[in-house]
């Protein structure tokens, strides 16, 4: 099955999607309809990049030319930096995730300080450590 989209020639703007094996299509027209090509998303960091739509179609706006039945739109993906903004608000929302582990943690050490446990790191298991140095990563910081 094709992917097609009808194209308003004026504007460029989609006014319908259909999936057909075949259409028939007049060219010459106000409102033409275009085979779509899909281009796969590339591989990306998303700790760093995210995924933007893409379309590609030609001008097709002079209404003296026929269109060419070879013409498609082609939508696809673009990687883009995050900006700084929202790699903080990222790391800030990967902290949050964390937050029951700390409060689980923090439990963990009232209850060594009520029973009058010597506080060490051997006071603490090594899964309560691994929680923390995961959340000290998350923020940059080397692991205890």
């Amino acid at each position: 099955m094709t992917e097609w989209v009808k194209i308003d020639r004026a504007t460029g703007n989609v006014l319908k999607r259909r999936t057909e094996d075949s259409l028939e299509r007049v060219m010459n027209k106000a409102v033409v309809w275009l085979e779509v090509e899909k281009k796969d998303a590339p591989d990306f960091d998303a700790s760093t990049h995210k995924l933007n739509a893409t379309v590609t179609q030609p001008d097709l706006s002079d209404l003296s030319v026929a269109v060419s039945p070879s013409t498609k739109r082609v939508e696809g993906w673009e990687a883009v930096a995050l900006s700084d903004k929202e790699v903080s608000e990222a790391k800030e929302i990967a902290v949050r995730v964390t937050d029951r582990n700390m409060a689980q943690i923090t439990e963990e050490l009232m209850v060594a300080i009520a029973e009058g446990k010597t506080l060490n790191r051997a006071a603490f298991s090594d899964a309560t450590w691994e929680k923390i140095n995961e959340r000290r990563n998350i923020r940059g910081e080397s692991g205890i």
